[in-house]
């Protein structure tokens, strides 16, 4: 076997006999574990809703919302610069790199949350402040191990690890969280099933082929050779981290502030609905979004053909598969989540109408994320982050004094709206640029044979 083929992976006769092999293919294969995730959320959703009550949400929100913000710097963006190594050694030493950041981000979380430890006591109460000190180092860790692994997965068009992890999460999340709802623990049960679940998923990766190889290379890479592959890489810690810090941050801050500002109940509401709203987003960032970038990375790299076609298909598709789920949601939210989740529920159905517009463009901006991710436009990304940052949190602060939460959450959305909408405008300009150069390029490289 080439040094730079991907590791062989142990199949299943399920596996043997669907071989993802084509791009559809690919798709269809993280769909099929990425929906099979998805629906054992939207299928637990009206038993979670009655097991506990929108307080006990607001302690789920923040430890969400905490982990969704460190974990997408733990690595200091190390492992989104796997996708572009040229090769299997140099990809191995990124993800030691990134390991060892993850493990640093980890100590913080630990010693952070004992500091703030007051102030949670007073808006989820003793046992729930506690239960949220105990999960939130835990989640850090493994989310972010799981990060680096999927990443690596995803270069080698191992989508059966990708498939299965989100599966295993989900359901033991849920399994959890509905088993200690029945005891009747209080906000802390589903706390500590989200840690459960993120703690099982990673056990299993290392099962998988994926993470042993990592670990081979990682450990073989000597320190002067990851300060070099550091230093080759740092336009992603750079400009990628200050870029995931405020996209991580728009997307998850206004929970947190939600709690500051608002309610507890409020903070569940908003919870619940940017949760279901979400899913399809989550669906296609994580699942349709990995594929292509896998693909974007080979047509750049490897095959030196324009993205534009690629990015403009992609975008058109799912431009059109958020269309009626938009329609949907902002006629029929409320009634929708009243008769889903019950009758106590309603107001989490008036803040999906506007959830779902943020939703929406998060996937239709995908591809565009993917394609300059790719291309390595960090500083736009940055740029356009740094813009649509402080729009999508100053309602909150703005609007508590008139306790006019709804007017604050329909701003916040519509900021992202924009801000996602911006991406594809400038992700389309890039890519034609690019495309002409290519062309440009073969040109004179004909005429010069």
């Amino acid at each position: 076997m080439n040094k730079h083929e991907p590791p062989p992976e142990r199949r299943t006769l399920l596996q043997r006999i669907f071989v993802p092999k084509s791009f559809l293919a690919e798709m269809v294969l993280l769909l099929a574990g990425a929906g099979s995730a998805q629906l054992i959320v939207v299928a637990t959703a009206p038993l979670l809703s009655r097991l506990y009550t929108p307080a006990n949400f607001a302690g789920l929100a923040l430890l969400t919302s905490c982990v969704a913000i460190v974990s997408r710097v733990s690595s200091f963006k190390y492992e989104t610069a796997i996708a572009t190594g040229r090769n299997r050694p140099e990809m191995g030493t990124l993800a030691a790199i990134a390991t060892w950041g993850v493990f640093g981000f980890t100590a913080a979380g630990i010693a952070i949350p004992l500091f703030f430890f007051p102030l949670l006591e007073i808006r989820l109460g003793t046992s729930a402040a506690i239960m949220f000190c105990c999960c939130l180092p835990v989640v850090i860790l493994f989310d972010g191990l799981i990060q680096i692994v999927i990443t690596w997965a995803v270069r080698w068009r191992q989508f059966t690890v990708v498939s299965a992890n989100d599966l295993i999460r989900n359901g033991t999340s849920t399994a959890a969280q509905a088993g200690l709802g029945l005891l009747r623990v209080g906000g802390g049960g589903l706390m500590f099933g989200q840690a459960v679940g993120t703690t099982v998923a990673f056990l299993v990766l290392t099962r998988r082929g994926a993470i042993s190889e990592l670990y081979r290379l990682g450990t073989r890479s000597s320190w002067r050779r990851r300060r070099a592959v550091a230093r080759r890489f740092a336009d992603f810690p750079m400009f990628q981290m200050p870029k995931a810090v405020m996209n991580a941050g728009g997307r998850n801050l206004p929970a947190i502030l939600i709690a500051g500002y608002y309610t507890a109940a409020s903070t569940g509401f908003f919870f619940l609905a940017q949760r279901l709203t979400n899913l399809p987003a989550q669906l296609v960032s994580q699942s349709l979004g990995r594929v292509l970038m896998q693909r974007f990375a080979n047509m750049r790299n490897v095959k030196r053909v324009s993205l534009l076609p690629l990015l403009l298909r992609s975008t058109a598709l799912f431009v059109a598969i958020s269309i009626p789920f938009v329609l949907a949601m902002t006629l029929e939210g409320p009634r929708l989540f009243g008769l889903f989740l019950g009758p106590d529920w309603v107001t989490a159905g008036r803040f999906a109408t506007w959830t779902v517009l943020w939703s929406a463009g998060i996937i239709c901006g995908t591809p565009a994320q993917m394609a300059l991710t790719v291309q390595r436009k960090n500083r736009i990304l940055l740029a356009i982050e740094a813009v649509f940052f402080l729009p999508r949190l100053l309602p909150f602060p703005v609007f508590a004094a008139s306790g006019r939460i709804e007017a604050a959450i329909a701003s916040c959305c519509v900021a992202g709206l924009l801000y996602n909408a911006s991406t594809i405008i400038f992700a389309f300009y890039h890519s034609a640029r690019e495309g002409r150069r290519i062309e440009a390029s073969q040109r004179s490289a004909g005429l010069r044979l």
